[in-house]
């Protein structure tokens, strides 16, 4: 083999340079998938986003600028309810100085009894109760609802768990059962 051969010259500047280009266009072709984990979102993205108009109990000022965790409340707040109040405590707490940039905001729409409304302040006094001001709830849910979750009808909240953007739009979705570590890790992204 002769390395003054000007063609094998040429074939190895040509490989060179086109090698990792071909590498490259493979790897970030949809037909392989790969994703690094930097870009990929624990959540269902909601495509379009969509918008919410969210009316907070008692008013607060204007909430522009902050992000938000949304939390529907089932009409009677069970164990695992109660379990998903507890688990989203510890993300806000987790966010260490981010915190003030992200509020968790649990949504009435079903109207909770007193007794319940009662508990809930006391427990988790630094969340934010709301409703929406068009009322029709149920719509918007059906449009963020992740693929495969399986919704009984007529609930009047879907479970799981939304990120809002500061622009007021639901962007992100979590099926029931979510993991809060996996809010945390997109939040964080969002927040960066």
């Amino acid at each position: 083999m002769n390395l003054q051969d000007p063609r094998l010259v040429l074939a190895a500047i040509v490989l060179l340079f086109a090698g990792p280009l071909v590498v490259a266009v493979t790897l970030h072709s949809e037909r392989w998938g790969f994703r690094p984990d930097q870009l990929r979102n624990e959540g269902h993205l909601v495509q379009p986003p969509v918008p919410i108009d969210l009316v907070r109990q008692p008013p607060q000022p204007d909430p522009s600028g902050r992000w938000a965790v949304l939390y529907p409340l089932p009409s009677e707040c069970a164990t695992a309810c109660w379990q998903d109040l507890a688990a989203l405590g510890r993300l806000h707490r987790a966010l260490g100085r981010r915190q003030q940039e992200v509020e968790i905001v649990l949504l009435d729409a079903a109207g909770l009894p007193a007794g319940e409304r009662t508990e809930l302040a006391r427990g988790f006094g630094r969340f934010t109760l709301a409703t929406t001001a068009s009322g029709d709830m149920a719509t918007a849910l059906d449009r963020v609802t992740p693929p495969g979750v399986a919704i009984a009808a007529g609930a009047p909240t879907r479970g799981g768990a939304f990120i809002i953007d500061p622009g007021g739009n639901i962007i992100l979705s979590y099926a029931p059962g979510f993991d809060p570590g996996h809010i945390k890790k997109d939040l964080q992204r969002l927040l960066h």
